[in-house]
């Protein structure tokens, strides 16, 4: 299953009000966030980074994991510098939302592209030097 399938399913309420009903979104969203230990995702908060994800934890509460920097995505005209140590970051499902191809906690700050194929083609390009290209597959949302 894929983000795309949810945004077919269920309704951008059900999705992205806030707050949302927290067993709902525990239930629809788990699935694609409970096995991303060991796996990459692109991370957003003040900067953009392919990451890769370790320690998840999810309970019918909440959703909590650590990020590990792989590869920083750079901005034009801005000099951000991300963690150079693991971070930890999650939120209860209630506030969580899905936007686009992207979950986020818009009160906390971050955002996290899940999916594998999305990731590979952003690693790639940013790898290559094509930051401009990455950022808009990512944080725009245009990659289909």
């Amino acid at each position: 299953m894929k983000l795309k399938d949810l945004k077919d399913t269920y309704t951008e309420d059900e999705l992205s009000y806030f707050p949302g009903d927290r067993e709902l979104r525990c239930r629809i969203f788990s699935p694609f966030l409970e096995n991303l230990s060991g796996q990459k995702a692109i991370y957003h908060e003040k900067f953009v980074a392919v990451v890769e994800v370790s320690d998840v934890e999810v309970t019918a509460e909440h959703f909590v994991a650590v990020a590990t920097i792989v590869l920083h995505v750079e901005q034009k005209g801005r000099s951000l510098f991300p963690p150079r140590r693991p971070w930890r970051f999650g939120g209860k499902w209630e506030h969580m939302m899905l936007s686009g191809n992207h979950f986020h906690v818009p009160y906390v700050g971050w955002s996290v592209w899940p999916e594998a194929e999305l990731v590979k083609k952003v690693e790639t390009l940013a790898m290559n030097g094509e930051f401009d290209k990455a950022l808009v597959m990512s944080l725009y949302d245009d990659w289909e």
